[in-house]
């Protein structure tokens, strides 16, 4: 297995855990809409961002608009967003250039994650 798909791997595990489809509680079903896909992607945009790779606070609050971050200046979690920034978060994951161009490959990987997880629970 490659450097590449390890990580791949562990991002997608990561994300799995944030979506809540890796609880202890197995008489509770996951989340399966696509709610849960838009949030194993941003926790992948989301370490991209803490890491840089999506340009600097400034660059990326340009980009996304000041609403989606926190007074410390994190990005907010999925579930404290409007359903309109939640969609206006949706395009920008995957319609900004440099998000997908940095976080595409794994951002499927997480999101192919939460599927299969929830096809084996279906």
């Amino acid at each position: 297995m490659t450097d590449r798909a390890v990580a791949a791997a562990v991002v997608a595990a990561v994300a799995i855990m944030a979506a809540g489809c890796g609880g202890e509680d197995k008489s509770s079903a996951p989340d399966c809409g696509a709610a849960a896909l838009d949030r194993a992607a941003l926790a992948v945009v989301d370490k991209a961002y803490q890491a840089g790779k999506l340009g600097d606070q400034m660059q990326v609050r340009q980009s996304l608009g000041a609403s989606f971050f926190t007074s410390g200046g994190d990005l907010k979690p999925y579930d404290s967003l409007s359903v309109l920034q939640r969609r206006r978060l949706d395009r920008w994951m995957r319609g900004d250039g440099t998000v997908r161009t940095v976080t595409g490959d794994d951002r499927r990987a997480a999101e192919m994650a939460v599927l299969r997880r929830c096809k084996q629970n279906g």
